[in-house]
């Protein structure tokens, strides 16, 4: 009987890992067979060479991440993938904000889709995701500006008629370059076309992990209230800034809430 048990525990516990060596090998597969004719294509499609593949241990779901450059040194993040819907819905998205003159989204630098893959290639952030640890919780001017950015970026996106829905800490940059938080990863969004909320996720198993820890309830999404949730999470005393009550208000006015498939079913 303890024997038992010893064994359920190590199984338990190399569950995980052995699915994180698979996952590793088809990566590197992949990239062996695919990477040459990928970087043949982009130069040149886009006059841009792929110089290094990056965040490989986030390779996942189809999606395969590099780094490139262009003649003059430039840099830039390229993102490949098989979802061309999801890559679509990135492309509009980011071009819907650079139309209202957002500063908080990547530059589009380039793409290409087709029936079985496609790619965008955006300007390459240089700074660093947002993280707690790394932020001084005496510098006040530092966390005024935040809750004042993140005012901004909400506007932005209801004005761009778009629900990001995984606004979370990894998935907002701070910019060097222009000292602005940079909102990244737009392919899960929703955005209204036509007066209806589009989507090109709607399966259930990966909808329900967007926004993380950050989103207002399962199934429910409402950037507000991540960026809400996220000041005071890295802000211990972020409901006391100037300009709090101002981005709090904006609460629960611009959500979108899936209809879970058994929800349909009930109401049938």
């Amino acid at each position: 009987m303890i024997l038992q048990k010893h064994i359920a525990g190590w199984r338990a516990f190399l569950a995980p890992v052995k699915g994180r060596i698979i996952w590793n090998l088809n990566s590197i597969l992949w990239y062996i067979r695919n990477f040459h004719n990928l970087k043949s294509t982009i130069l040149e499609e886009q006059n841009i060479s792929i110089t290094k593949p990056y965040l490989m241990q986030n390779w996942h779901l189809g999606w395969r991440y590099f780094l490139g450059e262009d003649k003059e040194r430039k840099t830039y993040f390229i993102k490949y993938g098989e979802e061309t819907a999801q890559l679509k819905m990135e492309i509009l998205s980011l071009q819907k904000m650079k139309e209202i003159g957002s500063l908080h989204v990547p530059m589009l630098a380039g793409h290409a889709l087709n029936d079985k893959y496609g790619y965008i290639i955006q300007e390459n952030i240089e700074g660093e995701v947002l993280r707690r640890e790394h932020i001084n919780q005496k510098d006040t001017f530092f966390l005024d500006k935040l809750i004042k950015e993140f005012i901004e970026i909400s506007s932005e996106l209801k004005a761009a008629g778009i629900i990001h829905r995984d606004v979370r800490p990894e998935n907002l940059m701070f910019c060097k370059q222009n000292q602005k938080i940079v909102l990244i990863d737009f392919a899960t969004c929703v955005m209204l076309l036509e007066g209806h909320f589009k989507s090109a996720l709607t399966e259930e198993r990966y909808l329900e992990g967007l926004g993380g820890e950050f989103k207002s309830m399962p199934f429910v999404w409402d950037d507000v209230y991540s960026f809400c949730k996220i000041a005071k999470y890295v802000d211990v005393e972020a409901d006391e800034r100037p300009l709090w009550r101002e981005l709090k208000c904006q609460e629960g006015k611009f959500t979108y809430r899936y209809e879970r498939m058994k929800e349909k079913n009930g109401n049938e």
